[in-house]
C-alpha cells in the first residue's frame, strides 16, 4: 500500500528475530540509560554494539527490500551510513519535522521499522509541500522513503513504549537515476516552490 507518493510500507514481521520481547527489553534498558543524552536534546541512540548482531537479519531484509524497490539505485556493499533506535512513550517523546538528507543533494533512502507499536503510541506524519500525510504504522511494518522527505513521529499518548529502528541506506547515485519520472517531476515542483519562497 502506498499512502503518499514515494513512501512504501511493507509488512516484514518478526521471523528474523529469535526473541522480540528480549530485543524490546534491551532497547528500553538502553533508552533508560540514555537519560543524559536526552537532557542534551539527543532523542535517539545508536544501538549498542553488543546488540547489533541481533538486528543484522533485519538489516539484511531492509537492504533486500530497498534493492527490490529501487533496482537502479547504486547501493554499496556497506549500505548504512547510520542506524539508530527511537524509544518513546508519553513521558519521553519528541515530535518535530525533519529529514535525513538535504533536499539539494537528492540521494539516500530512509527506513523505519516498527519493533513495538502499542495503541495510542503516535503515528507518523509526512510533509510534501503544504500537504500533510498521516500514517498509523503497525508492529512489524517497514516504511521506505527518500531521505529528503520531511517527516515526524507524532506524540505518544500512552505509558507503553513505541520502538522504531531507523536505518539510512546510502545510494551513490541521485534520485533522478532510480526514482520514476512522475516522482521526480512532483518533487522538483515542491523543491522549486520552497526555494523560490525562501
Amino acid at each position: 500500500m502506498i499512502f503518499m507518493k514515494g513512501v512504501n510500507n511493507i509488512h516484514v514481521g518478526f521471523d528474523w528475530a529469535d526473541d522480540v520481547e528480549l530485543l524490546c527489553k534491551k532497547l528500553i534498558l538502553q533508552h533508560k540509560w540514555s537519560n543524559k543524552n536526552y537532557k542534551r536534546g539527543e532523542y535517539v541512540f545508536d544501538i549498542a554494539p553488543s546488540n547489533l548482531g541481533f538486528f543484522q537479519p533485519l538489516f539484511d531484509i531492509i537492504k533486500q527490500e530497498v534493492i527490490t524497490l529501487y533496482p537502479k539505485a547504486d547501493i554499496p556493499d556497506r549500505i548504512f551510513n547510520n542506524s539508530w533506535a527511537y524509544v518513546s512513550n508519553q513521558d519521553r517523546t519528541v515530535s518535530f519535522m525533519h529529514n535525513h538528507m538535504s533536499e539539494k543533494i537528492r540521494k539516500d533512502i530512509s527506513t523505519v521499522f516498527y519493533l513495538k507499536k502499542p495503541p495510542h503510541s503516535g503515528d507518523i506524519m509526512f510533509l510534501l509541500g503544504d500537504e500533510e500525510y498521516i500514517h498509523t504504522p503497525v508492529e512489524g511494518e517497514l516504511l521506505i522513503f527518500p531521505a529528503t522527505y520531511y517527516h515526524s513521529p507524532l506524540p505518544s499518548q500512552t505509558k507503553e513504549y513505541r520502538i522504531a529502528i531507523n536505518v539510512n541506506v546510502v545510494t551513490l547515485n541521485e534520485y533522478e537515476y532510480f526514482l520514476d519520472n512522475d516522482w521526480n517531476e512532483q518533487y522538483n515542483n515542491v523543491v522549486s516552490s520552497k526555494i523560490n519562497v525562501q
